[in-house]
């Protein structure tokens, strides 16, 4: 999933919220270097990675993109993942999107010095151009899967993968539906674990 479900499922708690936004900027065991409730969002935010990536209705999705994206059909369906939320907001947020969108962007501003140098920058981009309300809509989604293609050194296809969305949505959303309460569930296993329930 990419920012918006990850934020999502650490809205909980603001320390929290951080590592899961920076989760892929910090490599290794450098989450040590962090306070205890940020590390426990980065270690959150690579727990749902990888239930992600073993999810099998996930590999469902993943293999109607590989043929158009190849390696890159992970990136492609965490992206269309944060679209399906979008769709499917009222089934599982009670919060208004818009109103959610801007406190997530006043807690990830409010902590901006916490952050590494790269999230710094993401986080002042994503508010500018309001990342998270563009996953709204299939042209939000084009737009960010655009820029991903264009960051990214190797050939790829994902500025197309956007119409594929369109052609499966139904598919897309009926496996998003599937997956993300499990998600939902073991998140919360997980912060129970650790002392977070």
């Amino acid at each position: 999933m990419n920012y918006l479900a990850h934020l999502v499922l650490s809205r909980h708690d603001p320390k929290c919220l951080l590592g899961n936004f920076i989760g892929d900027e910090v490599k290794g065991k450098a989450y040590q270097n962090y306070p205890n409730d940020i590390a426990l969002g980065i270690k959150m935010h690579r727990a749902i990675d990888n239930f992600m990536d073993s999810h099998p209705v996930v590999k469902e999705s993943k293999t109607r993109i590989r043929p158009s994206q190849g390696k890159f059909s992970g990136v492609v369906l965490d992206v269309f993942y944060d679209y399906l939320l979008c769709k499917n907001w009222n089934r599982y947020i009670d919060q208004e999107f818009g109103d959610f969108i801007e406190d997530i962007y006043s807690q990830l501003r409010q902590q901006k010095d916490l952050m590494p140098r790269f999230s710094q920058l993401i986080i002042e981009k994503m508010v500018e151009g309001d990342w998270l309300g563009n996953y709204q809509k299939i042209a939000g989604i084009e737009r960010a899967l655009t820029g991903l293609s264009r960051r990214t050194p190797y050939k790829n296809n994902m500025s197309s993968a956007a119409t594929l969305l369109e052609q499966q949505e139904q598919q897309f959303s009926q496996e998003f539906n599937i997956y993300f309460p499990q998600v939902i569930d073991f998140c919360a296993l997980f912060l129970s674990e650790h002392g977070q329930a």
